[in-house]
């Protein structure tokens, strides 16, 4: 990031290490059961009750020494399946809106600090559920949605107090990717544990790490530069001359009526659920396709499966370089890149996925193609995601929920499907089913976007002076006719 001449160990840097380090300990919570699941289930048979398996070509690894060592405790069939894997999104759609808003009130430090700290201990009572009912399990899962829910809208509360604005593609590229990291570091660990100490200690280990990182959270984490104790005179100005200067300190109601009908903040909408539908469905299924579509057995799957991630992180950090320095040393207009990155972020992926469904019978070449899938993924930090804070940083936290929200919708949806598709139509033909609508949905949603978005500030980020004057007065003189009148001249708006 660019120096402001104080060293190199500047806060807004330990900032974007500690959002890296979070969004690693939660993933690896989160992708934690997609992989070992495979490992607490037993085999599963078709309508002729033999195991579904797809002919792979000239591939010779075979699952029986996994099948052998590693025997599933659980009779869940692949509706069920889908429903527990899916039902993380439940919670998380939930909690975003409400996330973004109490970020922008509150702060983000004790938002997405008790997030972590909430999906360790939930993780940690995964197995003891589990063994009671599979549903107990479902409504674990819809808690750690609900505790995740709130992670990107505070992320993106604090870009818009922490960031100036020509190193907010290389900050959110960095942190957000914390999210590949994630799956990288936790599959292939997720999958020795697995194989080592069985199943429930996967849970115990992920969720006991993410516990210990709260208490680092805690102490290096501030809300903003002028809350932090330890940030130099130097950088402090660095931060208060170069933050955009549309973004206001002061707690300013939020625009639902203008914000709920701009065409700009809806496309960046729609192109998020295209994402999150695409994303999920490599990040929940694709252990789950390396495994019995592919048939790898347990440890190859799980190397397998983290190197998409590995892929996505190292093309997010490239890419978001290269968008700071598009901007600011080649004049390209962040309008191009937002769209170029949606067309790499949406499109390429969906066209990816196309080529699966025509090569399955290529075990080695589908994984290529599904680790050059998720590669592209790299470029969702400099794309839509940036949507909210090119449009209203001062809302960016809530905008960012609202969106995060609907985009849950294609992680319920996604995985209901792919569920059903393999119930009802077995390997391979359910995952081709569920392929062609990840195209489709990845298509509809990023040409509006490619087309007619503008990602410039819009009017309605920008509070009256009138409005803040009211507010002002009402917090040091506790005018109560002042807070009444803000209060009048808002619901006007609205």
């Amino acid at each position: 990031m660019a120096s402001c001449g104080v060293g190199n160990a500047q806060t807004r840097h330990i900032l974007c290490f500690m959002f890296v380090a979070g969004f690693i300990f939660i993933f690896m919570v989160r992708v934690n059961l997609n992989l070992t699941i495979v490992g607490m289930v037993k085999p599963i048979t078709n309508l002729n009750g033999t195991q579904e398996l797809l002919d792979r070509g000239n591939s010779s690894t075979n699952t029986s020494e996994y099948n052998e060592n590693i025997q599933g405790e659980f009779e869940w069939n692949e509706f069920q399946q889908g429903l527990i894997l899916g039902s993380f999104f439940y919670g998380y759609m939930t909690s975003q809106i409400p996330g973004g808003r109490i970020s922008e009130i509150y702060g983000m430090k004790p938002v997405f600090g008790l997030s972590v700290l909430l999906n360790g201990l939930l993780a940690i009572c995964i197995p003891f559920c589990a063994r009671i009912h599979w549903i107990l399990l479902f409504i674990i899962r819809i808690l750690q949605g609900l505790a995740q829910g709130v992670t990107f809208p505070a992320l993106s509360a604090s870009v818009a107090k922490w960031v100036p604005i020509n190193e907010r593609a290389r900050f959110l590229a960095l942190t957000a990717q914390g999210c590949s990291v994630g799956p990288v570091i936790a599959l292939p660990l997720c999958g020795w544990i697995l194989t080592t100490w069985g199943w429930p200690a996967v849970f115990y280990i992920t969720g006991s790490m993410a516990v210990a990182f709260y208490g680092l959270w805690q102490y290096f984490v501030y809300n903003t530069p002028q809350e932090h104790p330890r940030i130099s005179p130097e950088e402090k100005k660095y931060l208060e001359d170069n933050l955009q200067e549309s973004h206001t300190n002061e707690l300013v109601p939020f625009p639902w009526k203008e914000a709920m009908t701009s065409a700009q903040f809806w496309l960046g909408a729609a192109a998020h659920v295209g994402s999150d539908w695409g994303f999920h469905t490599f990040y929940t299924y694709g252990p789950k396709y390396i495994k019995d579509a592919l048939q790898f057995d347990i440890s190859q799957s799980a190397i397998l499966s983290s190197l998409p991630f590995l892929c996505q992180y190292i093309s997010a950090t490239l890419v978001g370089i290269l968008a700071d320095k598009l901007v600011m040393n080649y004049n390209v207009s962040i309008r191009h890149v937002r769209k170029v990155s949606v067309f790499f972020s949406h499109c390429m992926p969906g066209m990816l996925v196309i080529v699966l469904t025509l090569i399955g019978d290529y075990v080695n070449l589908s994984v290529v193609v599904l680790t050059l899938a998720v590669t592209m993924l790299g470029f969702l930090s400099t794309g839509h995601y940036q949507n909210p804070i090119d449009i209203a940083p001062n809302f960016a936290g809530s905008l960012t929920g609202v969106a995060n929200s609907l985009g849950s919708l294609g992680g319920i949806l996604c995985t209901t499907i792919a569920g059903t598709s393999l119930q009802n139509y077995g390997s391979p033909k359910g995952w081709h089913v569920t392929f062609y609508v990840a195209a489709s949905v990845y298509a509809a949603t990023s040409i509006p976007f490619i087309i007619w978005a503008e990602s410039k500030e819009l009017p309605w980020n920008n509070p009256t002076k009138e409005n803040v004057e009211l507010k002002i007065m009402a917090r040091e003189e506790n005018d109560v006719d002042a807070e009444t009148k803000l209060l009048d001249k808002t619901q006007h708006n609205s």
